[in-house]
C-alpha cells in the first residue's frame, strides 16, 4: 500500500498531530496530544487519498485541554477525549447525521482528582464504552443504549501496588477488556461475567523489562559496555526504577555522610525521593524513600545543606518543600520508608532550588503557587534562610521583570555565589545567574530585601534559557537551550557559553554544536571538565579547558532507543563525589552509577590540541606503498568532505566526512586496492577548501 502522507497545518507548534488514530471503515479520526484538535478524513478510492472532511474543536476550551488526546469512531458517532481540562479532564460524544457532526453528550470525571486524566483512552464494543483515567491509576466502564443516556457501571482501580500509569491504552472487544499501565510494563485483561460485571483475569508483562545490574562491574569495551554505547566510561552497576519504588526518575543530587564517608544518590522520582548508597558502586544499596508531599509529579528537585535535603516539586499541588534530615539514613540495611523531619508551605509548587552553601540561603524558583500572591515573588525566586537547617524561614524575593516568557522573571533555574571572578566590583557580593526562559539575568542578590539587577542577555533567538553552570573561575556561565532542537533553531544539539567576566556586560562567546540528534537537558562543571545529561544521548563528557571549543572526551549513553529530539533518556547527573563515581538518571530507564576510566585524558589544557586555523597536512609518508596518514585540522566544529581523486578529477573514494569536532583529526589510507600514480586529496568544510598531492609507488 503506499499513500502520500496526511498533514494539517492549522495546529499549534508542538501540537503532535497524530498522536492518537481511529478507523472505521472509510473515515478516519486522527487526534492529538497537545493541539486541542481533532480532524476527521474521508478516503478517496478514485484518488487513493485520505481528504479532509471535518475538524472537531473543543466546546469548552483550555490550553492545556488536550482535546484529541484519545479519539474513537464507531458507528455514525466520534468519541473525543479532553484529558487535561480543569486538570480532571472529560470526554465529547458527537453524532453525523443529515451530513454534519453535532455533539450530542459530554461526560465528565466521576472523581474530582487533579491532573487524573480521564478521557485519555477510549475504546468502546457495542453499548459499552470504557474511559481511562491513568494519572488516578483508573478506568471507568459506561453503558449506553443510546449514545444520550450513559451509566457508570463499574470502576476498575489498579490491580498494581503503585503508580503505573493504569487506563493509559486499552482495548475492548466483547466480554474481554484489555488495559494497559505503561509505567508498569504490565497490561491487565479483565472477562465480563453474566451478571455484567468485570473481574480480573491474567497479567501480562513486558519480556523487555528493565532490571537492575550489580555485582560487577562492565567495562567500556570496542565502544559498548553490554548494550550502551559508550567512550571511556564503565557501568558499574544500574538500578532500575522498581526497585526504588518508583515508575519514572528526574533529577539528582549528591549526600557524602561527613561522619561515615558514605556517598548517597538523592534519586527524584514521580512518587517522591529514593536514596541509594552508591559508596561501594558495584553494589549500590538502595536505602528507601521520602514520599512526595502530595501527590505524584513529573518534576522533582533536591539539594543539600547541613546534613539536610530540600526537595521541591512543581505541578503536584502545592508541594513545598520538603525537609529531610539525611543522618537518619545512618545504620539503615533494608528499603525503608521516611518521614520528612519538616515541611515548608510559604511555597506550594516549585520547579527548581539551589542552595549557596557558602551563605545558607535556598532559592527557590519557578514558583507556580504560594501561601499568597507576593510569596510567589513573580515565578522567580523564593529566598529561604537555612541557617537553622530544619526550619527554613522566608528570606526576602527576587523577579527580573521584562525576562521570561509572560515577563514577570520567571526563573526556571539558577546558581548562586559568592562571588571571586575577574569583576572587581562584585567580589564577596552574592551574585545570581538566572535562566530566565528567554534571558540570561544577572544580579547582586546580597540585601535580600534590597535586590539589585546587574544585567541581562536576550539578544538571540533563544528556543528556551533552561539551566546553567559556572566554570570554577567564574569567567563562563554554560548554558542549555532546551527547545531550540525540538522548535527547528538547530539541526543538532548546541550549547550556549556567555562570557560573564563583565558582570554589566554579558556576552555570547561561542555555541557549541555537538552534531547530535538530541536535547540538552542539565549540566555541571567540575575543574575544566563540563557534564551534560543530553536526553537522549545519555551523559557526554566535555573538556572545556579551551572554552572556546569544547572537546567531548568520554560519554555513556543511557537511552539505547537511539538518539532523537525528544524528552527521554538521561535528564540530570551529580559529579562531585570525592571517589570519582558519577551518577545519572534516566528518565524511564532508572539510576546509572559510573566512572570515567583510564583511557579518557582528562588533563587537556589549552595548549594541546586545538588548532588555530583550518589545516590539511602533507600526508605522510609520501611517496607511500601501501599506507599512509593524512592529518587535518578544524579550529572549531563543522561538517567537512575529505576526498580522494585521481588525475582526472575523477573522485575515487571519500576518506573522511560527516560532522567533526573541533580539533586535530587523523585518518590512514590504505592503497593496496588502487594503481601506482598521483592522486589528490581534498578537504572542504565551511569558508576552506585545500588540495594536496600524494603518490603511490608500488
Amino acid at each position: 500500500i503506499d499513500g502520500d502522507p496526511i498533514y494539517y497545518g492549522s495546529i499549534n507548534e508542538d501540537g503532535f498531530f497524530g498522536h492518537t488514530i481511529s478507523v472505521n471503515k472509510h473515515r478516519a479520526l486522527i487526534g492529538s496530544r497537545d493541539g486541542n484538535v481533532a480532524v476527521e478524513y474521508q478516503y478517496n478510492e478514485n484518488t487513493h487519498s485520505w481528504n479532509e472532511q471535518h475538524v472537531f474543536q473543543p466546546y469548552n476550551y483550555q490550553s492545556k485541554g488536550r482535546f484529541g488526546y484519545a479519539v474513537k469512531l464507531t458507528g455514525d458517532y466520534a468519541v473525543i477525549g479532553s484529558p487535561g481540562y480543569d486538570q480532571i479532564g472529560y470526554i465529547e460524544i458527537h453524532k453525523f447525521s443529515d451530513g454534519k457532526w453535532e455533539k450530542v453528550k459530554t461526560i465528565t470525571n466521576p472523581g474530582d482528582e487533579k491532573e487524573s486524566y480521564f478521557g485519555a483512552s477510549i475504546a468502546i464494543d457495542g453499548k459499552t464504552i470504557a474511559v481511562g483515567n491513568y494519572n488516578g491509576e483508573k478506568s471507568f466502564i459506561f453503558y449506553t443504549d443510546d449514545f444520550q443516556t450513559f451509566t457508570l457501571k463499574q470502576t476498575l482501580e489498579s490491580p498494581w501496588n503503585g503508580t503505573g500509569k493504569f487506563g493509559r491504552a486499552m482495548d475492548l472487544e466483547g466480554n474481554q477488556l484489555l488495559i494497559g499501565a505503561t509505567y508498569s510494563q504490565l497490561a491487565f485483561s479483565f472477562i465480563k461475567d453474566g451478571m455484567g460485571l468485570w473481574n480480573q483475569g491474567s497479567s501480562m508483562s513486558s519480556a523487555k523489562r528493565v532490571k537492575s545490574i550489580t555485582g560487577q562491574k562492565i567495562s567500556c569495551e570496542g565502544g559498548y559496555a553490554g548494550k550502551y554505547s559508550c567512550k571511556g566510561m564503565d557501568l558499574y552497576a544500574f538500578i532500575a526504577h522498581d526497585d526504588m519504588d518508583g515508575t519514572e526518575l528526574n533529577d539528582i543530587w549528591g549526600w557524602t555522610d561527613p561522619q561515615t564517608g558514605k556517598e548517597i544518590a538523592l534519586v527524584g522520582l514521580r512518587e517522591g525521593t529514593a536514596f541509594v548508597d552508591v559508596t561501594d558502586p558495584e553494589n549500590p544499596l538502595v536505602l528507601g524513600q521520602l514520599p512526595t508531599h502530595t501527590r505524584n509529579s513529573t518534576w522533582r528537585d533536591i539539594k543539600v545543606y547541613k546534613n539536610h535535603a530540600y526537595i521541591v516539586s512543581d505541578n503536584a499541588n502545592s508541594h513545598g518543600v520538603q525537609v529531610f534530615d539525611l543522618t537518619n539514613l545512618r545504620g539503615v540495611t533494608e528499603f525503608t520508608t521516611f518521614n520528612e523531619t519538616n515541611h515548608y508551605d510559604k511555597v506550594g509548587d516549585v520547579h527548581n532550588i539551589h542552595i549557596n552553601e557558602a551563605t545558607g540561603f535556598a532559592y527557590a524558583v519557578g514558583i507556580g503557587s504560594a501561601a499568597n500572591s507576593e510569596l510567589r515573588c513573580g515565578g522567580g525566586s523564593h529566598i529561604i534562610d537555612l541557617n537553622d537547617p530544619a526550619n527554613p524561614t522566608f528570606a526576602g524575593c527576587f523577579a527580573h521583570e521584562g525576562t521570561g516568557r509572560s515577563g514577570t522573571g520567571y526563573t526556571h533555574d539558577i546558581q548562586v555565589v559568592v562571588y571571586n571572578g575577574p569583576d572587581e566590583q562584585y567580589k564577596g557580593r552574592e551574585i545570581a545567574f538566572s535562566s530566565n526562559e528567554t534571558a540570561l539575568s544577572i544580579a547582586d542578590l546580597t540585601d535580600k530585601l534590597n535586590p539589585k539587577i546587574i544585567s541581562k542577555y536576550d539578544g538571540s533567538n533563544f528556543g528556551y534559557v533552561h539551566q546553567g553552570w559556572l566554570t570554577e573561575d567564574q569567567k563562563y556561565f554554560i548554558v542549555n537551550d532546551e527547545l531550540n532542537e525540538s522548535r527547528g533553531y538547530d539541526d543538532n544539539q548546541t550549547t550556549i557559553i556567555f562570557d560573564v567576566s563583565k558582570l554589566d556586560n554579558p556576552k555570547l562567546l561561542t555555541i557549541y554544536n555537538s552534531g547530535l540528534n538530541t536535547i540538552d537537558h542539565n549540566n555541571y562543571t567540575r575543574g575544566n571538565i563540563l557534564f551534560q545529561s543530553n536526553y537522549t544521548a545519555g551523559l557526554r563528557i566535555l573538556s572545556i579547558a579551551n572554552i572556546k571549543n569544547p572537546i567531548e572526551i568520554s560519554f555513556f549513553d543511557t537511552y539505547p532507543s537511539g538518539d532523537r529530539v525528544a524528552f527521554n533518556g538521561s535528564w540530570s547527573n551529580y559529579p562531585y563525589f570525592e571517589s570519582g563515581t558519577i551518577v545519572v538518571t534516566s528518565i524511564e530507564e532508572g539510576l546509572y552509577i559510573l566512572k570515567i576510566n583510564e583511557e579518557v585524558d582528562l588533563a587537556i589544557d589549552d595548549n594541546k590540541t586545538l588548532p588555530d586555523n583550518f589545516d590539511l597536512k602533507q600526508n605522510y609518508p609520501n611517496p607511500f606503498n601501501p599506507i599512509t596518514q593524512i592529518q587535518y585540522e578544524l579550529p572549531k566544529a563543522g561538517v567537512i568532505s575529505l576526498t580522494l581523486y585521481n588525475m582526472l578529477g575523477i573522485e575515487v573514494m571519500q576518506l573522511d566526512n560527516g560532522f567533526k569536532p573541533a580539533g586535530i583529526h587523523r585518518i590512514s589510507l590504505n592503497g593496496s586496492h588502487l594503481s601506482s600514480g598521483i592522486y589528490f586529496y581534498q578537504l572542504r568544510t565551511e569558508g576552506y577548501v585545500r588540495t594536496r598531492k600524494m603518490s603511490l609507488i608500488k
